[in-house]
């Protein structure tokens, strides 16, 4: 990879507009990721536990149908804005949502949105505003990431091997880096990953799998990287506190 900003292929690029009035995988449970109806324990901390039931809006009170929103948004970002509609999913819960893998879904709004233990794999979500959303235990491999908004994200146990977090150049020069500053990302798996001048002030990155990770410029201050496991090519620098 190269250590240059990745451009957008377009002649424009779509930012996200404003969050709207809600802001507010197959082997996800091997790895110790439970829902509160599966665990046993009587002494169990329940704290960020979910159920089967919606813990956020329930898509069924999204205004079209989540399959022809979806479709409506890949429009808008193929054509610059100039078709379709943004999609903004602010606080829903879309764990009964499917058909996500491979979506073109760059700029798509979703504050605090729920998306445990979903297969997302090679999406495209390019300056996608995420923040406080919940992947715990997802699958995001291979996806294209470039200039997300993963702040206070639960990224707890997700599949994040080979995703490109890697900075956004915009065409009129413009820079964004991926943003991931506090989140919880204890036990995920970065392995494989472009983390290249990514912000990861203050995250908790505890066990979390890095080996073969690019982490060039990346901002890991006050970044908790207890149990850490990285590959032993990656230089101390490229692991401290990052651009100023």
């Amino acid at each position: 990879m190269s250590d240059d900003p990745d451009t957008t292929s377009g002649s424009r690029w779509l930012l996200p507009s404003e969050p709207g009035s809600a802001r507010s995988g197959t082997d996800s449970c091997s790895r110790g990721c439970a829902t509160a109806t599966e665990a046993h324990s009587n002494d169990a901390d329940f704290s960020g536990a979910l159920t089967h039931g919606n813990a956020g809006r329930d898509v069924a009170a999204l205004p079209e149908s989540f399959v022809d929103l979806l479709l409506r948004h890949e429009q808008w970002v193929a054509s610059d804005g100039r078709e379709g509609a943004p999609l903004d999913v602010s606080g829903f819960d879309l764990r009964s949502a499917s058909g996500l893998t491979g979506r073109r879904l760059s700029a798509l709004v979703g504050y605090h949105a729920i998306l445990y233990g979903m297969n997302l794999e090679g999406i495209a979500l390019q300056t996608a505003q995420l923040e406080g959303a919940d992947l715990r235990a997802s699958h995001l491999g291979n996806s294209d990431l470039r200039g997300i908004n993963l702040r206070q994200a639960r990224l707890n146990h997700a599949d994040l091997r080979d995703c490109n977090f890697g900075p956004l150049l915009l065409a009129d020069g413009r820079v964004i880096s991926s943003a991931l500053d506090g989140a919880d990302a204890r036990q995920a798996d970065f392995r494989g990953a472009n983390l290249q001048r990514a912000v990861l002030r203050g995250a908790n990155l505890g066990g979390a799998l890095l080996e073969g990770a690019r982490l060039d410029g990346a901002d890991l201050t006050h970044a908790n990287l207890v149990g850490t496991f990285k590959s032993p090519s990656v230089s101390p620098l490229a692991i401290g506190t990052g651009p100023r």
